[in-house]
C-alpha cells in the first residue's frame, strides 16, 4: 500500500487542512506549523524535508504531540539511539503524552530510562503478579524438592510449565505497558521487534 501510494499519482488525494492547530510550542515558524498541519490532515503519506539545522525533529516532535491529543497511537522510528531518545525527551515535557522506549537498556540515555519498556513493564499490575507467583513457587519447590530427589523426570516438567507460565505472565505485562502508552518510540530495526507483532498504530 505504501509502494502504490508513493508511486501511482492517481491515488493521491489533496491535503485539506479543516482543523486548528492549538501548538505546544511557541517557537515554531510558520513553515514548521504548515508542515504540521499537512501532516495531521493527511490520508496517507505526508514527507517533511529540509536541510540540516532547519528544525524537523523539532517539528516531527511537535507533530507526535499533537498526533497523541488527538488520541492517536503513534510509532515513532529514527535511525539511531540517540536520535529516538532525543525524541523522548522533548516530548516527555507534553502533558498527555506517555512514551515507551523499546531497546536494550545499556544503549539508552539515562535520561530516558525510566520510558523504557523494562523499566515500566516492573510497575505493571501483571508483573506485581508474577512476582508474588514466583515468590510463592520457589517456596513450594524449596519445600518440595527432597521429596522430588528421586523423580528428575518429575522436576524437568514443573521446570518447564514454570518457564511458560513466566513467558504468558512477561507477555501480558508487556501488552499492558503497550495498551498505556500512546506514542512508542524505537529505532528502525527495534520496530521489527515482536512485541509489535499484533500491534496497530493510527501513524507512524
Amino acid at each position: 500500500r505504501v509502494i502504490q501510494t508513493l508511486f501511482d499519482y492517481r491515488r493521491y488525494q489533496p491535503i485539506v487542512i479543516s482543523e486548528p492547530v492549538t501548538f505546544q510550542d511557541p517557537g515554531l515558524n510558520v513553515e514548521q506549523q504548515q508542515a504540521i498541519m499537512s501532516s495531521l490532515a493527511s490520508q496517507s503519506v505526508h514527507l517533511i524535508h529540509g536541510p540540516p539545522g532547519t528544525g524537523k525533529t523539532k517539528t516531527v516532535c511537535e507533530l507526535i504531540v499533537q498526533a497523541a491529543k488527538k488520541g492517536w497511537k503513534i510509532l515513532a522510528c529514527a535511525g539511531s539511539n540517540i536520535a529516538v531518545d532525543n525524541i523522548v525527551e522533548r516530548i516527555n515535557i507534553s502533558g498527555g503524552v506517555r512514551p515507551c522506549r523499546i531497546g536494550h537498556p545499556s544503549r539508552m540515555l539515562q535520561s530516558v530510562y525510566d520510558f523504557c519498556l523494562d523499566n515500566l513493564v516492573l510497575k505493571t499490575s501483571s508483573q506485581k503478579l508474577m512476582s508474588n507467583t514466583n515468590t510463592a513457587t520457589t517456596n513450594l519447590n524449596r519445600s518440595t524438592s527432597r521429596r522430588r530427589k528421586s523423580s528428575n523426570a518429575g522436576n524437568s516438567r514443573m521446570d518447564d510449565s514454570d518457564q511458560k507460565l513466566d513467558c504468558t505472565q512477561e507477555e501480558v505485562a508487556i501488552k499492558e505497558v503497550l495498551d498505556e502508552s500512546n506514542v512508542i518510540c524505537c529505532t528502525n530495526t527495534g520496530a521489527a521487534d515482536r512485541v509489535f507483532r499484533k500491534e496497530l498504530f493510527k501513524t507512524v
